[in-house]
């Protein structure tokens, strides 16, 4: 044996041995790759295999394969060598088009191996390479040259197996035997029904449509399924287009980002993998995004201490549009990409605030209400004709009263502050009546109120009042004032 093309004569017996085509066509592209890192073309390598001693004889210069030894051990730090990492993302594997990762590429190696009968192809791996299969779905990146020859050697078995099984009921003889007398009949009556199905069909009247076999074919043949399915097909292409202009590359597409290595090293020691159908998935103490398992405090705590953690629904609001743009712009180019779990939970945090964090602003009622339009847009308030019509009013309420915040704020900065009285409500059917003095009566509850909105002016980009101001202002003492300004503070 010629030292050093040891694994490509165990190719070469794999490609003369095997009559799978996809099998043949991995071999001999292994085959070339090997003899070109040996510094040899495929013939040459083969004559030298060919011509080989089996054992040294004299009169044979063997310093001639030094420079060969150090040329193969070169191409290993090659960018095509087998230990280097593969400069594909996946292979296609339901769409021409489109390329599916490495770990969707194994999962679909290993049930389709395992689902195929034996004798029609299927299940020829070994335990070992199963298990290989199995760390591989779990394994989200890139792989190794050698790994990606492999898998694509698998898909392709994998891919002559399922057409054989799918073409079982055409020819009428299984693949493991050989045709006897009755394979022969069956192949008659098979051509027979075919032909009696096909002159049922002549007698049909015009207009009648057989039932489709599968049940779902209709509804995904329907035109308007085909204008939604072509609509999302542009908006991910125009997202492509922008994102690679944005980033530069796919590959920057799908680079972590800060935020989320932060996230996975603060989420490491609570993940816990839980089994499911077909593999098994992360969890955070058995909490996943797909709503398995309690959120508890731990996971909380860690997702909030891995970067600083919103305060106010405007922030929560600029979190949340962060990460949908990174996840939108990662699904225009992989249809099924999902955030790891410690993202999710990430992302489970804020949406809490979102609902739940007291507004202090006008900019946070704003950011309210553009997550109440987003989850109206997604259907999870349970939309009703009416709900439309209700936010816009809502809407304009709060512009409406910003607007008349900023003019009162406008008003003191320009010493015109005397000539307002006191802050009441904008609702005369709400307001007290006047007593017999002719002044409203104004419970506590109302005077604090007031004063909380004058104290509030300062978040408007005005200078701040003076307790006595505010006084002046809401019809209180100064000592009232000060007061609720300190419980405030508290």
């Amino acid at each position: 044996m010629v030292a050093g093309l040891e694994t490509f004569a165990k190719v070469r017996a794999l490609h003369e041995r095997t009559d799978n085509p996809g099998e043949k066509a991995a071999a001999a592209g292994r085959m070339e790759t090997l003899a070109r890192k040996a510094g040899m073309t495929t013939v040459e390598a083969v004559s030298k295999l060919d011509g080989a001693p089996s054992r040294p004889v004299p009169g044979v210069d063997w310093s001639a394969f030094a420079d060969v030894f150090w040329r193969a051990e070169a191409a290993t730090d090659a960018a095509d060598g087998p230990e280097a990492s593969c400069q594909r993302r996946g292979l296609p594997i339901y769409d021409p088009d489109k390329v599916e990762p490495w770990c969707n590429v194994a999962e679909h190696c290993r049930q389709l191996e395992w689902i195929i009968p034996k004798a029609h192809g299927g299940r020829f791996l070994t335990k070992e390479e199963r298990a290989r299969l199995k760390v591989l779905t779990r394994h989200y990146g890139s792989v190794k040259n050698s790994t990606a020859g492999w898998i694509e050697s698998v898909l392709a078995r994998c891919e002559a197996a399922r057409q054989s099984w799918r073409d079982r009921g055409r020819a009428g003889v299984r693949p493991d035997r050989k045709a006897t007398e009755s394979d022969i009949e069956k192949v008659a009556e098979l051509v027979a029904a075919a032909k009696r199905r096909e002159a049922s069909k002549l007698d049909e009247p015009e207009g009648q449509s057989a039932a489709p076999r599968n049940p779902f074919e209709a509804l995904f043949n329907t035109p308007e399924f085909r204008a939604q399915q072509a609509e999302r097909q542009r908006r991910d292409a125009e997202r492509r287009v922008a994102a690679l202009a944005e980033y530069g590359s796919e590959d920057a597409v799908f680079a972590e980002t800060e935020h989320e290595r932060a996230l996975e090293a603060a989420c490491r020691p609570l993940i816990v993998r839980k089994p499911i159908i077909g593999g098994d998935m992360d969890t955070l103490l058995g909490w996943d995004f797909i709503g398995g398992g309690d959120f508890r405090p731990e996971v909380r705590e860690a997702v909030a201490a891995a970067y600083d953690l919103p305060v106010r629904p405007r922030e929560a609001w600029e979190e949340w549009q962060g990460w949908d743009r990174i996840y939108r712009d990662r699904e225009a180019f992989f249809r099924d990409y999902g955030f790891p779990v410690w993202v999710e939970a990430r992302r489970h945090v804020v949406e809490e605030l979102l609902n739940e964090a007291p507004a202090r602003s006008m900019n946070d009622l704003r950011a309210r209400l553009s997550w109440i339009d987003y989850l109206k847009s997604i259907d999870l308030l349970g939309h009703r004709p009416r709900d439309d019509a209700l936010l816009a009013t809502l809407r304009a309420d709060i512009e409406r009263m910003g607007t008349r915040i900023r003019d009162q704020a406008a008003s003191v900065q320009n010493g015109q502050g005397d000539t307002s009285g006191p802050v009441g409500s904008p609702n005369p059917g709400t307001s007290n009546r006047p007593v017999q003095s002719g002044q409203p009566r104004r419970t506590n509850a109302e005077k604090r109120r007031d004063v909380l909105a004058l104290l509030n002016l300062r978040g408007f980009q005005t200078a701040p009042l003076t307790d006595r101001e505010i006084a002046r202002r809401a019809g209180v003492s100064p000592q009232t004032v000060g007061n609720i300004r300190r419980r405030t503070h508290d």
